[in-house]
């Protein structure tokens, strides 16, 4: 053993590749009546050549590449807001001022819905071939 004070040593490598290639589309609309609309639409794909114990250890082959694991192809988020008629300026309690106004003016109700497909499950084999879990023994 090289190194007889350690156990097992754990190595991280910078090789590897990725791609990603997405359309981003948006459309916001405002009210007059205090109300706030906003949709976001994203198609995306990403490509890798693995991730984790699963990469590549000979060098970087980009002919096998595939989906990376967090692959979202298809995100819909709607946002919207409603700013309460209440305060100065305001329909409701708009001659009230001073403190008045600093209680119960400027408030919004707002939120947010997102709608997504699903990740990509790749198929793969297991890589710890000594048995001896991910990360080394199981007995330090």
């Amino acid at each position: 053993m090289p190194y007889p004070d350690y156990s097992w040593i754990l190595t991280d490598m910078s090789k590897g590749w990725s791609s990603y290639n997405g359309l981003l589309t948006k459309l916001e609309k405002r009210f007059s009546n205090g109300v706030t609309l906003r949709a976001n639409y994203t198609w995306s794909h990403s490509l890798d050549l693995g991730e984790g114990d699963e990469g590549p250890y000979s060098g970087i082959r980009t002919e096998i590449k595939g989906n990376m694991a967090y692959d979202i192809r298809q995100r819909f988020v709607l946002d919207y807001g409603y700013e309460l008629p209440f305060g100065k300026g305001k329909r409701f309690a708009s001659g009230d001022s001073g403190a008045v106004d600093k209680v119960i003016g400027g408030w919004r109700v707002t939120g947010i819905t997102t709608f997504e497909s699903g990740q990509y499950e790749n198929v793969s084999l297991p890589s710890n071939w000594a048995n001896d879990g991910s990360w080394g023994p199981t007995d330090l």
